[in-house]
């Protein structure tokens, strides 16, 4: 993500000039573009936190040749991270806006941000798969991938502004990103590919139509009822309603339609500990 961002510096500032803005124009927008790296980093936190946490246990198990436990460290770890940050993507995208305002106190660039925010994905899917491979001594599909995609992100970024605005730079990312993941799994034999599940994709898509349309619809519902003058403010009320909303709605989508396993449920930090605590209870009971 560094070395895009650093594409970025150079390049968005002199791309914008090229297609009409003035200096100071320019340098205005790259700094509201700039609010989207903020929260791709907050995005990341999660998935930071879990891949770290495995690594060891990865290492080990790669190191005794217990390779069925390395195996279901490893898809566990990859399907949870691929469910959150499918839905922190999700979820930023419908209450950008609301985010965008309570946070910066302005909601210029909420596309740009949004389509920008969906780096979390792909970002996530990389830490995750990186610390597999590196818990396997394995660094040449890694380092191969970068440099493809940074020098994706070189070439298309300039293009990518010419021809749709400030927006082709989110588009560059994104797509650096996806490239890199696709190198890495092309690199590695397709194994990679094994982890990911098919049913579990296609149970999300469900899951997050429902999350995003409800979101969206009760943040609108908000909005045209006027209930709070200040526009920061009412952005607080909807992000504040919202967020928890969409959280129910996920976790509660992914229990009725079994997206993840009693394993997999015990790695999501906050969801691990109320299942002990309702199994601690159940056995007092």
């Amino acid at each position: 993500m560094l070395l895009l961002q650093l594409v970025d510096s150079f390049t968005l500032v002199s791309g914008l000039r090229d297609i009409g803005y003035s200096l100071a124009h320019a340098q205005n927008l790259k700094g509201i573009y700039d609010r989207s790296q903020t929260l791709v980093q907050m995005g990341l936190v999660v998935s930071t936190a879990s891949v770290t946490a495995v690594m060891p246990s990865l290492a080990v198990a790669n190191k005794k040749r217990q390779d069925v436990t390395f195996g279901h460290i490893a898809t566990t770890s990859f399907r949870v991270n691929f469910a959150l940050s499918l839905a922190m993507s999700v979820g930023l995208f419908v209450i950008m806006p609301q985010i965008n305002t309570l946070l910066f106190s302005s909601g210029e660039l909420n596309l740009t941000i949004s389509v920008y925010c969906l780096s979390i994905v792909f970002a996530s899917m990389l830490f995750v798969v990186n610390t597999i491979l590196q818990s396997q001594n394995i660094y040449t599909p890694v380092m191969a991938a970068i440099i493809i995609g940074f020098l994706f992100k070189i070439l298309t970024n300039r293009l990518a502004v010419d021809q749709f605005g400030i927006i082709g730079s989110s588009y560059s990312t994104v797509a650096s990103l996806a490239i890199m993941l696709l190198v890495l799994i092309a690199m590695t034999s397709h194994e990679l590919l094994k982890l990911f599940s098919g049913q579990q994709f296609g149970k999300l898509i469900l899951i997050l139509i429902v999350m995003a349309a409800s979101v969206w619809l009760v943040a609108t519902g908000i909005n045209l009822a006027d209930l709070v003058e200040n526009s920061r403010l009412e952005s607080f009320v909807i992000t504040v309603i919202c967020v928890p909303l969409g959280m129910g709605i996920f976790f509660i989508g992914c229990k009725w339609l079994n997206v993840f396993t009693l394993r997999e449920w015990l790695t999501i930090p906050m969801v691990s500990r109320f299942i002990k605590i309702k199994g601690a209870n159940s056995n007092e009971n």
